[in-house]
């Protein structure tokens, strides 16, 4: 009896003991728990707050570089018409087909730069640009190859036949077009232009055929503007001029930390 008693007591005690140390196990779980819990927030929102100083960097650094590039092309302009009016005017232009054409305004602003390098007057250099846009878009090609072929014909003040060959391996019906402006058959446009009867003016002309209003590729950059493709390009632009007006209201702040940096980086050791 005495040894079943004292079998009882122990076992007794043991599942006591049992108990509190599931007991303790549970408040200590409970105590950890909680601070898990706070660990967590805290961590979340550490992580915010680094999240939404990145992001807040990264707009800063997006708004110098855009800003950056368009005040490198009103310098570009500038310097080469000699004029700030005339610079701020072209770029006023070539933001506004910019915004509402499928290409992008660095590609805009340098088939402007080449047009301006072969001679083209600044008040000339938009309009030409829709119109070369305008046939680039309908062809799917570069802007930039039509603006070179353009301008080196408008240097060169002729056609020569490898121009000839050059413009209609692209898809542009340029025989068909100068036989109607010359009054002769399409076979004899080649004798013409070895002739040397062909002139800028009568490639101008062609590009006049070819985009005015019933002309084969009139307004193809405003229609393709309309598409999913032409609006997101169109979006990236309005964003850009954006980011570009933001940089320019906030232009002495940022060259002020600029030199501030570059101060403290030039003379760390102080």
């Amino acid at each position: 009896m005495f040894s079943v008693g004292l079998d009882i007591n122990d076992f007794e005690k043991n599942s006591k003991r049992v108990n509190q140390q599931f007991r303790d196990i549970g408040q200590t779980a409970e105590k950890e728990g909680g601070k898990i819990d706070v660990f967590s927030q805290n961590l979340k929102r550490g992580m915010l707050g680094a999240l939404s100083t990145t992001a807040v960097t990264a707009f800063i650094r997006q708004v110098s570089r855009i800003r950056g590039e368009f005040e490198n092309l009103e310098i570009a302009f500038e310097t080469m018409l000699g004029s700030k009016s005339k610079a701020d005017a072209l770029m006023g232009q070539l933001i506004d087909t910019a915004a509402k054409t499928p290409f992008d305004l660095q590609g805009v602003a340098n088939g402007a730069k080449q047009l301006l390098a072969y001679g083209t007057a600044s008040e000339k250099v938009n309009g030409t640009l829709i119109q070369l846009g305008d046939i680039a878009s309908g062809l799917n090609i570069p802007l930039n190859d039509l603006v070179y072929l353009y301008g080196t014909s408008q240097v060169q003040g002729r056609m020569f036949t490898k121009d000839i060959y050059q413009f209609m391996s692209r898809g542009i019906p340029i025989i068909g077009e100068l036989s109607k402006i010359l009054n002769v058959a399409e076979d004899s446009v080649m004798d013409l232009v070895t002739a040397r009867q062909v002139g800028f003016p009568e490639l101008q002309q062609v590009i006049d055929n070819l985009t005015k209003s019933g002309g084969m590729f009139s307004g193809l950059m405003e229609k393709q503007s309309a598409s999913i493709t032409g609006q997101i390009a169109n979006l990236e632009d309005a964003y850009d001029v954006m980011l570009n007006n933001i940089g320019q209201k906030f232009e002495g702040a940022f060259g002020s930390a600029i030199n501030m940096a570059t101060m403290l980086v030039e003379n760390y050791k102080e």
